[in-house]
């Protein structure tokens, strides 16, 4: 490599000299920026759960009610609003039915809060979303 460029010396910087995080450790980021105002929502089935994917139970299919659950904690076990999904429901992505993600287990009274059993396959992150702005609420 060369020592100068139009007669000025030059040196060179490597990636981890630069303290910026690898992009392998950048928060993940929303496919579809989710507007409620304007009726957009992120409904895409991501390969791993994070607070705020939205998942579907039959319950609600059956009635062709739009719900819309957001998830908030957990490992093995996730939580999720409790209206409209009943114990022992099957729970799935927005629109894969054919991709189970849990089986509500408990619903907490008085609190619209039911727990979710994950499946085995599922993995979960425990981290939100990145705004476009690169913030993460």
């Amino acid at each position: 490599m060369p020592g100068k460029i139009a007669n000025r010396f030059v040196g060179y910087i490597h990636n981890q000299e630069l303290r910026r995080p690898s992009w392998a450790d950048l928060p993940a980021k929303r496919e579809i920026q989710p507007h409620p105002m304007t009726g957009v929502i992120d409904d895409t089935t991501y390969d791993v759960l994070r607070p705020g994917v939205l998942i579907r139970s039959k319950m609600l299919r059956d009635h062709a009610h739009p719900a819309v659950f957001s998830t908030t904690s957990g490992d093995i076990f996730m939580t999720s609003a409790s209206h409209g999904i009943g114990e022992g429901e099957i729970v799935w992505h927005a629109h894969r039915p054919d991709r189970t993600i849990s089986e509500a287990v408990v619903e907490i009274p008085f609190t619209d809060v039911s727990l979710l059993k994950l499946k085995d396959d599922v993995v979960f992150v425990n981290k939100t979303f990145e705004t476009d702005a690169g913030a993460v609420p």
